[in-house]
């Protein structure tokens, strides 16, 4: 099985060198060498970093792995897991109702990035609106996704 990049976590390079499979398992047990001494290719192909993704997708509860928002969220960080399901399963990410209602609020503005980033040209979020393409006038919502009006939107300008 071809395991996806992000199940692989979120590595992280100390200022000694030392390649860690996450940046919140900074312990030696999740230790997989230095980049000093090894290319960082092998580090993130290596057995234990693939092992470690392998374990995060394990891991995820059923509601979890059905979820629309896995694709942003990913389950959320295994540290996290403590709370029960709906279903009484433990292993639920703390603070997954705040990322859901969070991500829910971006969804529409990180799928127009990604498709405009897909088409290799980002948009000038300041004045064009991602989705349309079209330049914003002063009563439009703002292409900030802020759901302020245009002219009364300071993150827009």
């Amino acid at each position: 099985m071809h395991l996806r990049q992000d199940l692989r976590g979120v590595p992280v390079i100390e200022d000694n060198g030392e390649f860690f499979a996450c940046d919140h398992f900074v312990d030696a047990a999740h230790r997989l060498g230095n980049i000093r001494s090894t290319r960082l290719v092998e580090l993130l192909d290596s057995p234990r970093q693939k092992a470690f993704g392998q374990a995060k997708w394990d891991t995820l509860r059923r509601c979890c792995r059905a979820r629309d928002l896995r694709a942003m969220c990913n389950g959320g960080c295994p540290k996290n897991r403590l709370v029960r399901t709906a279903e009484g399963e433990i292993g639920l990410d703390y603070p997954c109702a705040g990322y859901k209602h969070f991500l829910r609020h971006c969804e529409a503005c990180v799928a127009a990035t990604v498709a405009a980033w897909r088409r290799q040209q980002m948009p000038d979020r300041r004045t064009t609106n991602a989705q349309t393409g079209h330049k914003a006038g002063r009563n439009d919502p703002c292409p900030c996704c802020s759901g302020k009006k245009y002219k009364k939107c300071r993150q827009g300008t």
